[in-house]
């Protein structure tokens, strides 16, 4: 599974997260007017998907799930707040370990919402 996928480079990392956090901030610019949050979930939404033809280019099979799909476009709605940098850098890292990103999905798997214990 490991071999089928290809790694993001240092280099695209680095381009992805600042092109990521343009956007976030083009958003947060326009947040700071009303029409601003009309206009930043769909800028945001673009690039949600942008990122996810590129991570399903380099042979990521789950990103097209549809739970991680509706986090991230829910995130999108979020005013001010670079969320679409932060998802494209967890993305990334989980991307770029999977070994990582299984052992918290099968210490997570038998949990169920809100079953946090305080």
């Amino acid at each position: 599974m490991e071999s089928d996928i290809k790694k993001f480079s240092e280099a695209e990392i680095i381009l992805g997260g600042l092109f990521t956090l343009m956007i976030d901030g083009i958003s947060a610019i326009l947040d700071a007017f009303a029409v601003g949050l009309v206009i930043s979930p769909v800028i945001q939404g673009g690039v949600t998907f942008s990122m996810w033809m590129w991570f399903k280019s380099k042979g990521d099979k789950t990103s097209g799930d549809i739970g991680k799909q509706v986090a991230k476009y829910a995130a999108n709605a979020l005013p001010i707040i670079p969320t679409t940098f932060v998802v494209f850098v967890v993305s990334a890292y989980v991307h770029n370990h999977p070994k990582i990103a299984g052992k918290i999905a099968t210490k997570t798997a038998g949990l169920k919402p809100g079953a946090a214990k305080i």
